[in-house]
């Protein structure tokens, strides 16, 4: 995945680049990980279909994911 994580970033995309960030969708009850729709929606999509919060989603999402780049195991 290339650039800034947006609320367009599909979410198949996300967790294939990013796996440690789903302890993260599992503490939120979102079954995203598995779920065949997961190739077609995006942040904003889930941000909507299970009221969370877009920006504290997303500000959270950055936290873990930027830890992972930080560490060398960042996307191919």
């Amino acid at each position: 995945m290339e650039g800034r994580i947006t609320p367009e970033t599909n979410l198949n995309q996300l967790l294939t680049d990013y796996p440690v960030l789903i302890p993260l969708f599992i503490k939120e009850r979102l079954a995203c990980m598995g779920c065949m729709m997961a190739k077609f929606e995006t942040l904003r999509d889930l941000s909507q279909n299970y009221n969370v919060d877009l920006e504290r989603f997303i500000a959270e999402i950055e936290a873990i994911a930027g830890k992972q780049v930080l560490y060398g195991r960042g996307p191919k």
